[in-house]
């Protein structure tokens, strides 16, 4: 079968969130189809390019993905790796209650402030496989997002890639301009 693309479209996508989220795993979970359950902490950032194809839409995506770091080492430089974003996933560790509470602390008004013309965003809750230790519910993720402008939210597991390709594609598909 013949896919047809009429569209390509290339989109600056940083990924956001307190260190160790799982940040890089979610990004290599749907990249590579991998996942190491060693941590090992990003430096500053690290970009991977990556094409998503909408058959439906007639569409190629290509991601620029900005895997930013999350220690507060690295916050100065934040506005660097933010700026021209077209899209954010911000992503919290639901078994870690403090890296729910940051995304609207300290990562939102980041993005408001330097991505001045993203147009979507998604809040991923990562780590819902571990069930026994999770400290922030499906609901509490929900409220949070109404509370972000222009945001979806998801459950995300990137041990079992659960919902990861989804994110992506959510993404994707709400950047593309609507053909209609």
């Amino acid at each position: 079968m013949v896919e047809i693309v009429i569209g390509k479209y290339n989109f600056k996508i940083p990924v956001v969130g307190d260190g160790a989220v799982g940040k890089t795993s979610l990004i290599n979970a749907h990249v590579r189809k991998t996942f190491s359950l060693d941590y090992k902490p990003t430096i500053g950032a690290n970009i991977v390019k990556h094409e998503i194809n909408l058959p439906e839409q007639m569409a190629l995506v290509i991601f620029n993905i900005w895997d930013i770091a999350g220690q507060t080492l690295f916050k100065n430089m934040r506005r660097i790796f933010l700026q021209g974003g077209n899209a954010v996933i911000c992503v919290y560790d639901v078994t870690r209650r403090e890296t729910y509470e940051h995304i609207l602390d300290d990562w939102y008004p980041d993005v408001k402030k330097f991505m001045k013309k993203y147009k979507v965003g998604i809040l991923i809750a990562n780590k819902v496989d571990l069930e026994e230790k999770r400290e922030v519910s499906f609901e509490e993720g929900i409220e949070l997002t109404k509370k972000l402008k222009r945001f979806g939210y998801m459950e995300t597991s990137a041990l079992r890639m659960q919902n990861v390709a989804a994110a992506f594609e959510y993404i994707a598909s709400n950047l593309i301009p609507d053909k209609k």
